[in-house]
């Protein structure tokens, strides 16, 4: 009965399947009503920071689509990082179904507003949650990535069951480990991710940087097998095999300056590198993720 219910997919016709209320079809102005909150997008680290040892964190990151989920007046809807509707389930976050609906200490009912960054796995279909924007209505964008993090592991925690496949909560969701980029060293010769699926790279965040919707230049992105040209590092053979196979086109940064200096008043996508611009604008969504 779950199954014929809810069905995520990564494709579109499977995520179609997602696309009603409890009862009947979504109507069509709320595919056409934006997510609440955009994705903060990455450069590609090709110059490394003065205090990259001291103040990133890194996170190994799986193949996937990047998308924010918005559990909000008994409903949990996912966007895609180009803003567009994806479909709408049930979820354990505040917020997310008809059961999840937070009480105030008064006893009124309110309708909490939970805003996660993910990344959707359709091989293992789960959420990969990359960071926290808002938990049960507190917005948490203003607060730097250590504690961002830090309430996000707290928060899942405390609510376990947003781990499980339930009525209640049709999709699992699972935080990505952060490490510190001091230990990055033995993270790539030691550490397996925590997950079944093929890397895609990894995302590197500012310790003290708040959540942006933009680019930004304190998110940083680079594929494993850049990790030995870039920092000097030796990466887990195990690891490098199961790094998907790359578009030629994503390694060019590496042969040659294509970032804008000194950019000021830039649109986002102007910040990315150029060969770039359009190519990720896939159906899936996958490279990169940042």
């Amino acid at each position: 009965m779950l199954e014929e219910m809810v069905q995520i997919s990564i494709n579109q016709r499977k995520w179609a399947q997602l696309k009603h209320k409890e009862v009947g079809e979504v109507e069509e102005e709320e595919e056409k009503r934006p997510a609440p909150y955009g994705i903060m997008l990455s450069e590609w680290l090709v110059d490394i920071p003065e205090d990259f040892q001291d103040s990133w964190f890194g996170v190994l990151c799986p193949v996937g689509r990047r998308c924010i989920v918005v559990a909000c007046k008994g409903k949990t809807k996912a966007f895609t990082r180009r803003n567009n509707y994806l479909g709408q389930f049930a979820s354990c976050l505040p917020g997310g179904s008809k059961s999840s609906n937070y009480y105030s200490i008064s006893g009124n009912r309110r309708r909490g507003l939970t805003i996660l960054d993910c990344i959707w796995s359709d091989k293992t279909q789960m959420f990969y949650v990359l960071d926290l924007i808002c938990w049960n209505s507190h917005s948490v964008n203003n607060c730097p990535t250590d504690l961002r993090h830090f309430l996000l592991l707290s928060k899942f925690q405390e609510t376990p069951e947003l781990s499980e496949t339930t009525q209640q909560n049709a999709v699992p969701f699972m935080p990505l480990p952060f490490f510190n980029v001091e230990n990055l060293a033995s993270t790539m010769t030691t550490t397996y991710p925590a997950f079944p699926d093929e890397i895609d790279g990894v995302l590197f965040y500012h310790k003290n940087v708040f959540y942006v919707p933009e680019v930004t230049p304190l998110c940083l992105w680079a594929h494993l097998s850049d990790i030995p040209l870039l920092l000097s590092l030796d990466v887990n053979p195990d690891l490098l095999a199961r790094e998907r196979a790359q578009n030629p086109k994503a390694r060019y940064y590496l042969d040659k300056p294509i970032y804008k200096k000194n950019i000021t008043n830039e649109s986002a996508s102007s910040m990315m590198p150029e060969q770039e611009i359009g190519e990720y604008d896939t159906a899936t969504d996958e490279v990169p993720l940042g």
